[in-house]
């Protein structure tokens, strides 16, 4: 569906159909949120759980994380992006404008889930969501265009897999 034209535009010339993916910053939002989807709603609606406010509280992860890592991998790509006329968010506002609004939204979240861990309605310890974080933060401000692929390919793709190897370690510490 993120390829398919959706949307119609009048133009000069009559009209034009948009695709999802026309939509700066709109694949970060779409991979966000299918993988929040089904890490948390799908198995809840499975098991036949209601949502709680920890489900809530990993939505806001999953989302923020995974969009933070979206982002980043679109400022690697920038250069060839600008080739094509794709517009990314770093394209459009700039790398460091987007690595100042992601690093915004991950301290934000990661202040949100400490108070909420604090106070006891979110269970997973700051010992399991804050490495990840800091991964991400890591990589927002020392990864460029330039920065090999496989260092993405570690940092990035393997922060994915962090939060269920932390929670492994540490239990969730509640």
């Amino acid at each position: 569906i993120y390829g398919v034209p959706l949307v119609p535009l009048p133009q000069d010339a009559g009209w034009r159909w948009y695709r999802l993916k026309d939509i700066p910053g709109a694949k970060a939002w779409i991979v966000s949120s299918t993988i929040a989807y089904a890490v948390v709603a799908l198995p809840m609606t499975y098991a036949r759980a209601p949502f709680s406010p920890a489900a809530g509280f990993t939505t806001l992860f999953l989302l923020i994380f995974v969009s933070t890592n979206s982002h980043i991998f679109d400022i690697r790509d920038v250069v060839s992006d600008q080739k094509k006329g794709v517009a990314t968010v770093p394209l459009l506002i700039g790398i460091r404008a987007t690595r100042v609004v992601w690093s915004g939204l991950n301290l934000v979240l990661g202040a949100i889930l400490i108070w909420a861990w604090l106070a006891r309605i979110f269970p997973v310890s700051p010992a399991v969501f804050l490495p990840v974080v800091a991964i991400d933060l890591v990589a927002l401000w020392r990864f460029t265009p330039d920065t090999p692929r496989t260092a993405y390919d570690l940092l990035l793709d393997g922060s994915l897999v962090m939060p269920l190897l932390l929670t492994g370690l540490w239990g969730t510490g509640s």
